[in-house]
């Protein structure tokens, strides 16, 4: 059903629906809340799920597209790396 709603959305109606009716721009933040709330379940009980989330997530990264994603992990690595370290040992 979800699906179905944004699917038959053209990117004009999102554009207008953004700007115009931010009112209902909560239900689309519930709906999407839900959709990674069944995307993390996938990801936990089903391992083709997983290999194919890690599949479009290597992919990504073979791309110039993907530098700004790499160079902000790396930055949260320098950041919360030693003080996440620390709270292992």
């Amino acid at each position: 059903m979800i699906l179905e709603m944004f699917s038959n959305l053209s990117e004009n109606a999102m554009i207008e629906l953004r700007d115009n009716h931010p009112e209902k721009n909560e239900k689309i933040v519930h709906a999407m809340v839900a959709l990674t709330d069944i995307a993390t379940n996938m990801l936990k009980e089903s391992p083709e799920f997983r290999r194919a989330f890690a599949r479009v997530h290597e992919e990504f990264l073979r791309y110039p597209e993907s530098k700004s994603t790499i160079e902000q992990a790396l930055s949260a690595q320098r950041e919360f790396g030693p003080s996440l370290n620390n709270l292992l040992n």
